[in-house]
């Protein structure tokens, strides 16, 4: 069967893991996303018919249209490995297979898929280290602390030798003392909160919405491997996005989908400048399409969408600059996540909605997420890319 270089989820899906303000209720979700799948369910019956295979679940044990599921244990054995699911009724899903016409048999189970090529190098209490094992990645860890209530500790390390040790840390402790902050949860205790994850085999995307009250705002955080420009490479361009401290009202402050910089030890740190030389560098993002706002909020610069005169709902990427003040150039392109530089999209979208791409997004699902520079409000929405591939190797 096919294999999906993108995975998405979120935290509507059946079966996907709560997160509240509780220490180590995050770690849980992000070992579901990476590493398990969830959401594992035994079908009563599938059948394959002109390419498609339907799969007869027991009520309520359904997948949401899009998923990417892992199925095992059928025979013929073309229907197992990924798919994405087609359609979906409460107690059906079909799905694209190459197996011949006819029933299956055997224990069928399916899952939501695990993203893959990822490892948890160490773990500890309500810690843990994670590393992306694909051949072409960089190879660098990111270790999580969520010992916290209301959010988790986060640095990137060149090299580890357990759970607390590295060499080459990114942000060094000159930068921000104990590492980056991720805010999960406005508050602690069990309120549940939304979140949404998208990642490929070289970089884990997070978007916690920490207003237990709805879907307000939703800043994309992550780690990885960025898409550099150099035309040699850059081993370096691993990117942390972190904020300074566990302040939830500037939770957008130098996220993923926030152009520019402006506050201070908020954006994205890499372990090297891209000539290798030195240690950990703060870069700002800016997107290719001008803007330095909320994306899909007030004040863009190609006005409000959809544009009056073809219809049109514009998105660009966004870029890391080679440091942290605006004359820097592009240094690597940032995976998966798309800028809007035109206004009103909280007139448009609600949260999770998704649009069909064109042209250079051609067939690729964007669904869309709500920004604003606090979690109380929205203002603005970004996309990100579910379908990809984002990176050419």
């Amino acid at each position: 069967m096919a294999v999906f270089p993108v995975k998405y989820v979120h935290s509507g899906m059946r079966g996907a893991p709560v997160v509240s303000g509780t220490p180590g209720s995050r770690i849980g979700a992000i070992d579901a996303f990476l590493l398990t799948g969830f959401g594992a369910v035994t079908a009563q019956r599938v059948t394959v018919a002109g390419g498609i295979a339907t799969a007869t679940l027991q009520a309520g044990q359904s997948f949401e249209p899009h998923t990417v599921i892992a199925v095992a244990g059928a025979t013929p054995d073309a229907l197992n490995g990924e798919a994405r699911v087609l359609t979906a009724t409460p107690s059906q899903i079909t799905f694209a297979t190459a197996a011949a016409d006819g029933p299956a048999s055997g224990t069928i189970t399916i899952k939501v898929a695990p993203v893959g090529h990822w490892t948890k190098v160490f773990a500890g209490t309500n810690k843990a280290v994670y590393r992306s094992t694909h051949p072409k990645a960089s190879g660098f860890y990111l270790r999580v602390d969520d010992s916290a209530d209301t959010y988790m500790r986060v640095r990137g390390f060149e090299s580890m030798s357990d759970i607390d040790n590295g060499t080459g840390p990114f942000p060094t402790d000159a930068q921000i003392a104990g590492g980056g902050y991720w805010v999960v949860a406005a508050r602690p205790g069990n309120e549940v909160v939304n979140w949404d994850f998208a990642a490929d085999a070289r970089f884990f995307a997070a978007a916690w919405a920490p207003d237990a009250g709805g879907h307000i705002s939703a800043p994309l955080r992550g780690f990885g491997d960025l898409l550099p420009r150099a035309p040699a490479g850059d081993v370096w361009a691993v990117g942390l996005s972190c904020l300074s401290d566990a302040n939830s009202n500037g939770i957008y402050a130098g996220g993923l989908s926030a152009p520019g910089g402006g506050t201070p030890g908020r954006g994205l740190y890499l372990p090297r400048s891209y000539t290798g030389q030195g240690s950990s560098r703060l870069s700002y993002t800016a997107s290719y399409c001008g803007g330095g706002d909320i994306s899909g909020g007030d004040n863009q610069p190609l006005g409000p969408a959809p544009n009056p005169v073809d219809g049109s709902i514009e998105f660009c990427r966004l870029f890391a600059r080679a440091g942290a003040a605006y004359h820097f150039g592009p240094r690597a392109d940032l995976p998966g996540v798309l800028y809007c530089p035109q206004g009103g999209l909280k007139d448009i979208f609600s949260p999770r909605d998704s649009v069909t791409g064109s042209g250079p997004l051609a067939g690729r699902r964007l669904v869309m997420l709500p920004a604003y520079s606090y979690w109380g409000q929205t203002n603005g929405f970004y996309a990100i890319d579910t379908t990809g591939p984002w990176r050419e190797d």
